[in-house]
């Protein structure tokens, strides 16, 4: 179990970032576990703790608002997250590589979030609607992460007892 003042040491050693830095990161960290309804998994004293998935989320969420993600789709992606993180730590202790996508998609005249790793993308529907004719949804924009290379350093950071 981890701490958000863990986490914050471990993202700043993967990014390289100087101490006098990890304030604002912590503060960040901080603001993203409550806006983004991240439940923790213990509590020590005042202390909320987190276990290896939602410290992976975690990370996920901060790089796309670090990308400028809007809030709306960091919302979408931080639950799709708590859903998916379990199953990306699996998925990278057996070796795969992957990337998560936050698409902004027009769908019948609106824009949605769609939220998606790799691994689990259907293109077989949209095969068959694009033979039919049309396309019922056209992607306008795309953050990608490199999701396994982040999870895989912050797998060797919390197993490492950084």
């Amino acid at each position: 179990m981890f701490s958000l003042s863990d986490a914050t040491k471990m993202f700043a050693l993967l990014d390289g970032l100087p101490d006098e830095k990890q304030p604002s990161l912590d503060k960040a960290l901080r603001n993203y576990s409550v806006r983004f309804y991240l439940p923790h998994d213990d509590q020590r004293g005042r202390v909320f703790l987190y276990d290896e998935a939602s410290i992976c989320a975690l990370r996920m969420i901060y790089l796309a608002n670090e990308c400028g993600v809007d809030r709306w789709l960091c919302e979408a992606y931080a639950r799709w997250l708590q859903k998916n993180s379990h199953e990306a730590i699996r998925r990278v202790e057996a070796g795969e590589d992957f990337s998560f996508h936050v698409a902004l998609v027009r769908e019948y005249g609106e824009l949605s979030p769609r939220i998606f790793a790799d691994w689990e993308r259907d293109t077989h529907a949209r095969v068959e609607v694009a033979a039919a004719g049309y396309l019922a949804s056209v992607e306008m924009g795309r953050f990608t992460a490199p999701a396994a290379r982040e999870i895989r350093g912050l797998l060797a950071c919390t197993r490492s007892g950084e």
